[in-house]
């Protein structure tokens, strides 16, 4: 699957490169919009100036300064996320790596709702998301419940 990036820079070359930074495939970059693969699992995109960058699945054109940070909520347990939001404290259980994480799913969470639409989804945000959301759910139910 490909996603449109805006690439702010002179036309050059880059490549998409692994984790352990093997070139899996060169690419040629554009300024201006460029459809790039999805990077996943630690796989990201280098300039031939040296810029790296992500490219998360979403909607609309990905503005460049949301592909420098790498995102993935694989490791993200649902209960540190879901007792965060619950009670505006991190547990207190929580390492910094899942304090980092929660921040990052806020973050995008926050831009999902200024862009109107699922702007960013990167590697397991959804599945968090519908998580959360029938969770609210199940609680409201279990509210309206007089026992």
């Amino acid at each position: 699957m490909k996603r449109v990036i805006n690439y702010p820079y002179p036309s050059n070359s880059g490549a998409l490169k692994n984790a352990f930074c093997h070139t899996i495939k060169e690419v040629e970059l554009v300024q201006g919009e460029n459809a790039l693969e999805l990077t996943t699992g630690g796989d990201f995109y280098e300039d031939n100036t040296g810029n790296r960058f992500f490219v998360y699945a979403g909607e609309g054109v990905l503005e460049w300064q949301d592909c420098l940070k790498y995102l993935d909520f694989n490791n993200l347990p649902f209960s540190f996320l879901s007792y965060f939001l619950s009670k505006k404290e991190h547990s207190p259980n929580a390492s910094n790596l899942i304090k980092r994480k929660i921040q990052e799913f806020v973050e995008v969470y926050d831009k999902n709702i200024l862009k109107n639409t699922l702007y960013l989804a990167p590697l397991n945000f959804e599945k968090l998301d519908k998580a959360l959301i029938s969770g609210q759910i199940q609680r409201r139910e279990n509210e309206a419940r007089p026992y």
